[in-house]
């Protein structure tokens, strides 16, 4: 049965009375509560202490997704945008490094490569050993060296007057991959790994206010971990502005580093003309649960191109205002809160348990009008790790 039928049939139906019931704990050490997806298709409706009850329906299980319907109103929504809009000066990225900053850490390895080691990495990417790159062979080249999987083949070819279809190591080894990355940024931004701007709301703002309410209440974990990272993300996707496949916190990160995301809200705040959905390429994904490392970089991959975003399976949530979208990154019940508010991490098991590898998730291209979101990310500062929320993020906070 489809998905979508699913969510017509929207059986398994709670009342808002029910909503205590709806967050699992599955030990005895104090973990943080989590929303038990139950079955694709459930529906609960959580009281969210404003006068009103929500409806949240699951979208998925692994990892547990839900699609909250009406989390803001169309005036809430439009008056986060307009408070956004009045202030966004500078493009940005995602919750992380900014295109300057990527760009300095991709001059700094481009600089200390060797002629030996440009050889070296010409050979990873020359699959059959020609001594030439097929247009295949330099766009995976682009992605995964050069942060550009959206590259454009014919472009680069007119740019150096290449008239073959095939680059030679002669041929490339001559050109400074740095500059044409950085003409390409300031011409094709859209062939960046992201395309986006970004503000940054204080909750204490009455715009994001009742945005930490709800959310509170529908998860049901502690304000410290909702308002962990201290401020509202409002984005702005114009034509083409997408975010490729990625996690919004790695499993490096467990149990100690510097950003752990336990979960995320994403806002939508108006409605594409077309384009702008959230494409989750790994949920519920069949035979997933055997899966490796390996497996899941390989899908992280194939889904990097923003033109694959939404055709890889998977659940694809198109945006509607006030709407939103709820995920977990991670386990939350494998960390604790103490009574001084502070986070444990409890697991005994290998760290890779506690991450949820089907959360990988991206942005796809917007194609018509822009898109506005919002994220909300749940997250956890371990002890001794006070570390400023908007450390990763580089851009205006209204406070």
């Amino acid at each position: 049965m489809s998905l979508q039928i699913l969510i017509t049939l929207a059986f398994g139906v709670c009342h808002p009375g029910m909503a205590t019931s709806h967050l699992r704990a599955e030990e005895n050490h104090n973990p943080l509560a989590a929303l038990d997806p139950v079955h694709v298709g459930f529906v609960r409706w959580i009281d969210t202490g404003d006068g009103q009850a929500r409806e949240v329906l699951t979208l998925a299980v692994r990892p547990p997704l839900f699609l909250i319907k009406g989390f803001l109103s169309g005036a809430e929504s439009e008056a986060i945008i307009n408070v956004s809009h009045r202030t966004m000066a500078e493009k940005s990225m995602m919750g992380g490094p900014n295109p300057t900053d990527t760009t300095k850490e991709v001059k700094k390895q481009h600089q200390q490569r060797s002629f030996l080691e440009f050889r070296k990495m010409f050979k990873i990417f020359d699959k059959d050993r020609n001594g030439a790159l097929t247009s295949n062979e330099l766009q995976r080249l682009m992605q995964f060296r050069y942060n550009l999987p959206n590259h454009d083949h014919k472009l680069f070819m007119k740019r150096y007057n290449f008239s073959s279809p095939f680059i030679w190591e002669e041929k490339l080894i001559g050109i400074d991959l740095v500059e044409y990355r950085e003409w390409i940024m300031k011409n094709y931004p859209h062939m960046m790994e992201r395309h986006s701007d970004q503000v940054w709301l204080g909750y204490n703002i009455s715009q994001a206010h009742s945005v930490l309410h709800r959310a509170q209440k529908i998860t049901g974990l502690p304000k410290a971990v909702v308002s962990g990272e201290a401020s509202l993300q409002v984005l702005h996707y114009g034509k083409q502005g997408h975010y490729s496949c990625h996690y919004d916190s790695p499993p490096s990160h467990i149990p100690d580093g510097r950003v752990v995301r336990l979960g995320t809200m994403a806002i939508f705040l108006n409605d594409p003309e077309a384009g702008g959905q959230i494409a989750f390429p790994g949920a519920d994904k069949e035979g997933s649960e055997k899966w490796n490392v390996t497996d899941w970089s390989n899908l992280k991959s194939e889904c990097q191109p923003t033109n694959k975003c939404t055709t890889l399976g998977g659940v694809v949530v198109s945006p509607k205002r006030g709407d939103a979208v709820l995920w977990y990154n991670m386990k939350p019940s494998h960390w604790s809160v103490k009574a001084d508010g502070g986070f444990t991490y409890n697991w005994k098991g290998k760290t890779d348990d506690s991450f949820d590898w089907n959360s990988l998730h991206c942005g796809a291209e917007v194609l018509k009008g822009e898109k506005w979101m919002a994220n909300v990310w749940f997250r956890a500062i371990p002890k001794n790790r006070q570390v400023p929320s908007t450390i990763d993020a580089p851009s205006i906070v209204l406070v």
